[in-house]
């Protein structure tokens, strides 16, 4: 991730005016980004700023559409860190994947850290990207029914 693909010739960007100078005060948010260009400040207007190298991660390529959205993500919050939406989609489904699913076993001392880490959380309910972070297997009033009906069945189970 974080690798840039640098095309063998800059390609010319077909801007306006207005969009060059965005990318020109704005050249360090779009480096953050993955992207590089070439900027002639000599070249007639449209024609100053050229492509060299963009951001692609795994399978996933970023191009002209993200330049022309960064762009307008500027427009809305000039001067501010901006980040494309899809990369950071990516980056938070990638980051879901890595993370502990139902079903995984946990030995006595991960499932306190979890439970302690999440007491920390505003929201430990979902992660950042809306995803559950905890599933429901049995609610306890259930289970203490059914333990006074088949206690049997929950011999030296603490409940």
């Amino acid at each position: 991730s974080g690798i840039n693909a640098e095309y063998g010739t800059p390609m010319l960007l077909e801007l306006t005016v207005e969009d060059e100078l965005i990318i020109s005060e704005h050249e360090a948010i779009f480096k953050a980004n993955g992207f590089s260009f070439q900027i002639n400040n000599e070249a007639p207007p449209r024609e100053r700023i050229w492509l060299t190298s963009f951001p692609t991660s795994k399978n996933t390529q970023f191009g002209l559409h993200d330049i022309y959205e960064m762009i307008s993500l500027l427009k809305e919050t000039p001067n501010t860190m901006v980040r494309l939406p899809r990369a950071l989609s990516m980056f938070a489904s990638r980051a879901c994947r890595k993370s502990i699913m139902v079903g995984d076993a946990l030995n006595e001392g991960q499932m306190n850290r979890v439970l302690h880490n999440m007491g920390k959380l505003d929201n430990p309910w979902s992660c950042p990207h809306g995803r559950p972070t905890m599933r429901h297997l049995i609610d306890l009033d259930t289970l203490k029914k059914k333990l006074t009906f088949f206690p049997f069945f929950f011999e030296g189970v603490p409940l």
